[in-house]
């Protein structure tokens, strides 16, 4: 069975994106909703519900941690599952993602992505080939 998602994804290199957007299409039928930085993502996601916030830790102007806490204050996506994308992540990364709840954090593999994915979304693992 393949699941209708609206997924906000916050994230400003592109072919990183595009990775991310492959390993979900496998599993959903996602509507992806775009944005470059922090701030604009930050906006869309006061405005509109979305099923999963995809982002990266590393954005401008608003990092994907302060992205995710705004939206749990003030905004229809306070309990929407979050998928923090990064490169390292130390012991301060996991407390601020166990803080926020509902919250992965993986790194731009696509067995980490889906891992994430299998976290947030359990009822959707994927099978073995």
């Amino acid at each position: 069975m393949v699941y209708s998602l609206k997924v906000l994804v916050a994230h400003r290199h592109f072919h990183q994106r595009d990775a991310v957007q492959q390993v979900m299409e496998r599993r959903f039928r996602p509507l992806f909703i775009t944005m470059g930085d922090g701030l604009s993502a930050l906006q869309a996601g006061r405005v509109s519900a979305y099923d999963l916030l995809l982002c990266s830790v590393d954005l401008p102007v608003v990092t994907g941690f302060e992205l995710v806490r705004a939206l749990r204050i003030w905004s229809p996506n306070k309990a929407t599952p979050a998928l923090l994308l990064g490169e390292q992540f130390d012991h301060r990364h996991l407390r601020l993602a166990e803080r926020l709840g509902h919250c992965s954090l993986v790194g731009f593999e696509p067995e980490e992505i889906s891992k994430g994915l299998d976290h947030l979304f359990p009822h959707t693992k994927l099978k073995p080939e």
